[in-house]
């Protein structure tokens, strides 16, 4: 059964304000402080996919848990390729 919307019931966009807010409130951090986090979220997705690993690896086979791995990482990495160039990608020190 759909239930109407009431008047009390949130829009949408309130998920896409409140990221908003906390860009902002991130972005006016030290660059020292945001690295910080960078580490915290990198080290809390490393231990979610190792816990995730070792649980699916009984069922799973090896090559399988390799390639969603994989995926996992590409879906991650995808949504932030309109951001850079490919100019910025290159290494400046190679010929």
């Amino acid at each position: 059964m759909i239930v109407p919307p009431t008047a009390t019931s949130r829009p949408a966009t309130v998920s896409g304000h409140r990221i908003r807010r906390l860009a902002a409130t991130v972005s006016t951090l030290s660059p020292n402080v945001r690295g910080a986090l960078w580490i915290m979220v990198s080290v809390l997705g490393a231990t979610l996919m190792t816990v995730t690993v070792r649980e699916a690896a009984d069922q799973v086979h090896t090559v399988m848990l390799s390639f969603l791995r994989s995926a996992l990482a590409l879906l991650a990495v995808v949504p932030l390729l309109p951001r850079l160039r490919p100019a910025r990608l290159r290494p400046a020190r190679l010929p």
